[in-house]
């Protein structure tokens, strides 16, 4: 049997993990919780002080940030794609000068089945009830009180545990990316607020008045966060001047054609119109012909920052059969005319490609993992020393995420896995 009849014959249950992975986001951003939360007289402004315990009363405004405590920040000019507000998750540590800033997760919205997957709308109340069930990257408690993931300050292994911590919300579809505030899709209703780039900028104000004095910024994100770190990795670079800027991306594989095929990488620069973002300042890594290479984006722009600085510590994770991922990126089988749910076949393929990729840059580095699962660095994975955290290269000794992780921080980098 062919690997693509094997991909097709797996496509089907995919739609079942996808399903699941919807009905979580669903629980997270459901309004309904079983916490209390503060009515401020706006259901999009006020601060909600969100502890292991659940959700405390906060005064309206934007001023009050509890230490050690996550709190829900209002951003002016951040919106969703269906135009409401947003803001940021922030927890800040006394006395650090070190900000991780994790890009959320959840769908890419370019069919009526992938939008879905995606909140549309993403508040006080949201993170309110995502953080008390323990949701945003493992950045609440959920019952056991205690976190996970790379926004965890209980995991005596991650490197980032004493470290300010912001959360910046998905709701715009568009991995981050989007310059395009009057989005069409086929088959969803209503305008498409495809802003997640402007998002980034206006975040990035917040974010820097709130942690003055940074010296080290380590942005990371998974799933759509991952790309979204890429993607939105110069924009911050160049916020942060000469405060380095360390990447992660977490189960965003910025593939080259074929795996990630060009007609699908087409249709996602023209929708989400990464052409005036991202690939515009790309300049001539992302161009062919005169004019803006939409074919190829995804691994243009990532070879581009590796270019544009070469001293920065660039890092990929992702297991070698990602079947979400996969499931996305067979959405361009058949020059995206298949109506079958289809797997990248060649997915693993595809990682080496792009670590070979990237082999001209000596400070990019991959953790690849075997299996089919999907995020390593948050929640869903569990503590960062347990679930898929060890593995090997070339019959080495095993290295655990945690410690990869902390040495990319520290300035050692190195490819484990496959």
């Amino acid at each position: 049997m062919s690997k693509r009849l094997l991909a097709r014959t797996a496509g089907t249950a995919v739609l079942a993990v996808l399903a699941s992975g919807l009905a979580f986001v669903a629980a997270c951003s459901s309004s309904s919780t079983t916490a209390s939360v503060a009515d401020s007289g706006d259901s999009d402004s006020g601060d909600l002080i969100i502890d292991s315990g659940g959700i405390a009363d906060a005064s309206a405004g934007d001023g009050a940030v509890t230490p050690l405590t996550w709190t829900w920040q209002s951003v002016a000019g951040a919106k969703c794609r269906d135009g409401s507000d947003t803001g940021i998750g922030v927890n800040l540590s006394p006395g650090s000068t070190k900000t991780v800033i994790f890009l959320e997760g959840g769908g890419a919205c370019f069919t009526p089945s992938f939008c879905s997957m995606n909140p549309s709308k993403f508040g006080p109340t949201e993170f309110a009830a995502s953080v008390a069930a323990g949701g945003p990257a493992g950045s609440g408690g959920g019952k056991s009180g205690t976190a996970f993931g790379i926004l965890s300050r209980a995991d005596m292994k991650n490197p980032v545990k004493d470290w300010n911590m912001i959360y910046i919300p998905y709701c715009t579809g568009d991995i981050h990316g989007g310059v395009n505030p009057t989005g069409m899709v086929s088959g969803v209703p209503g305008t498409q607020m495809f802003v997640g780039r402007n998002n980034i900028a206006v975040d990035l104000v917040a974010i820097k008045a709130l942690t003055p004095g940074t010296t080290e910024v380590f942005l990371t994100g998974a799933s759509a966060g991952g790309f979204g770190a890429a993607l939105s990795y110069d924009q911050v670079a160049t916020s942060y001047g000469q405060v380095p800027v360390t990447l992660i991306d977490d189960s965003g594989p910025p593939m080259a054609d074929p795996f990630l095929a060009s007609c699908l990488q087409m249709k996602l620069a023209a929708l989400w119109g990464l052409d005036k973002g991202v690939l515009a300042d790309c300049g001539d890594d992302c161009n062919a012909d005169g004019g803006i290479d939409t074919a190829h984006w995804a691994i243009n722009a990532m070879r581009h920052i590796g270019k544009k600085y070469p001293m920065r510590r660039l890092g990929l994770i992702e297991s070698t059969g990602d079947l979400t991922i996969s499931a996305f990126y067979g959405s361009g089988y058949m020059n995206c005319t298949s109506s079958f749910p289809e797997l990248e076949p060649d997915f693993t393929d595809g990682l080496l490609d792009l670590r070979a990729q990237m082999a001209f840059d000596p400070n990019f580095g991959t953790f690849y993992f075997g299996g089919a699962d999907h995020q390593a660095h948050t929640s869903y994975e569990n503590a960062l020393d347990t679930r898929m955290s060890t593995n090997q290269m070339d019959g080495g000794a095993p290295v655990s995420l945690a410690d990869w992780t902390a040495q990319m921080l520290s300035g050692s980098v190195t490819n484990v896995g496959p």
